[in-house]
């Protein structure tokens, strides 16, 4: 049942025309014991950048503690700092081989000191950057499956792995959790989902998860509303159900439709032979997932984004970041430490999601000029 609710608009405050401004905003609705706006957030919008800097939907990014952003835009493998007062954009590591260079980043962390990590699949190490410039100091790094999860909590580089399934039987989801240390990587512990078994096939996503303080994950599948919480090296863990619904059954013209959209970067004379070919050859998932990313809160609470199932915004038209391996949409869900529906917000369909962490989500819209930021501090 949708909670009794009253209309409230997270404004960016932008000095631009009324309708300019309407277009920046995050809509709304709480709960009636949550109808204030302090509970769900606030957004900040950022200056105009100084520099031409197109993101692309496929950058990697986190914050620095002043709110100024490390970004790559993995097209061209450069990490740049944006500075949150000004725009200023400055380059901290340069793409290439050499010792302070990035190949192929697969994620930007948020680390001690005011640094952030730089995991790069391609040189196989892991830099180091301040808000100044690279470190002298990099680690090396090992790939060992599809990642969950890259994240700072207390002195350790958190890595959570998804285990490999067995295609064409239904399994429980297991994640390894591992520390990456100086000198190799950790294992910490293996922990499994409290989701039924399911096969891996389309619509199945690798796993979400999200930081919960310096000891403790919370991991999920998104095919249930459940959270499982986890500690970093032993439990006491625990199971909070969100109050976000049943999971959505997967109907043959539904897959169809939307593996059609995940496609559209595809050739429009062989795209519907090739969309034909993914679902004849690649099991399809009995359910659809209902949400695609979590972030817990400054207060405690749950905040996830809801997967694009053709009616979000009264649109039919998916983000631009729609993929199989990116189901959002454009509307997100705040629930209790216990799980109980709060409220709910929706994004601007030309917003994308440029990263998330405790406590903040970063958007990024793209006009004829440039890229415009904005941080929702998320309560």
């Amino acid at each position: 049942m949708h909670l009794p609710a009253r209309r409230l608009l997270l404004a960016a405050l932008l000095t631009a025309s009324p309708a300019a401004l309407l277009a920046q905003e995050l809509v709304c609705h709480a709960g009636a014991k949550n109808a204030a706006a302090p509970t769900l957030g606030r957004v900040e919008t950022w200056p105009a950048l100084k520099t031409e800097l197109f993101i692309g939907p496929d950058a990697r990014a986190t914050l620095f503690s002043d709110g100024s952003a490390a970004i790559i835009d993995r097209a061209r493998s450069e990490l740049v700092r944006i500075d949150r007062k000004t725009g200023q954009v400055s380059v901290l590591a340069r793409k290439g081989e050499g010792p302070l260079e990035i190949k192929a980043a697969i994620a930007v962390v948020a680390g001690r000191g005011d640094s952030v990590a730089v995991i790069d699949l391609g040189n196989h190490r892991i830099l180091r950057a301040t808000r100044s410039g690279p470190l002298a100091t990099t680690q090396p790094y090992k790939f060992a499956g599809a990642t969950v999860l890259h994240g700072i909590l207390g002195t350790d580089l958190v890595e959570v792995i998804r285990g490999r399934g067995t295609r064409g039987k239904a399994e429980a989801v297991e994640l390894n959790i591992r520390s990456l240390g100086a000198d190799s990587a950790l294992a910490l512990r293996t922990v499994k989902l409290s989701d039924p078994p399911s096969d891996v096939g389309i619509f199945t996503q690798t796993g979400i998860g999200a930081r919960i303080g310096t000891s403790q994950l919370a991991l999920a599948t998104g095919a249930s509303g459940d959270v499982n919480l986890f500690g970093l090296r032993s439990g006491p863990d625990r199971v909070v159900h969100l109050e976000i619904g049943a999971p959505i059954p997967t109907s043959s013209s539904m897959a169809t439709r939307l593996v059609t959209l995940a496609s559209s970067q595809l050739p429009v004379a062989s795209r519907q032979a090739m969309v034909s070919g993914i679902l004849q050859n690649v099991p399809t998932n009995p359910t659809y997932p209902l949400f695609s990313r979590l972030v817990i809160g400054t207060a405690g609470n749950f905040w996830v984004q809801r997967t694009f199932v053709g009616d979000d915004a009264g649109t039919v038209t998916p983000p631009v970041t729609f993929s199989l391996n990116d189901l959002s949409g454009f509307r997100w869900e705040q629930f209790s430490p216990t799980g109980a529906r709060l409220a709910d917000c929706t994004m601007p369909t030309d917003w994308r999601v440029l990263a998330a962490d405790a406590g903040w989500v970063l958007f990024a819209q793209d006009d004829a000029e440039n890229t415009r930021l904005f941080t929702w501090r998320v309560r």
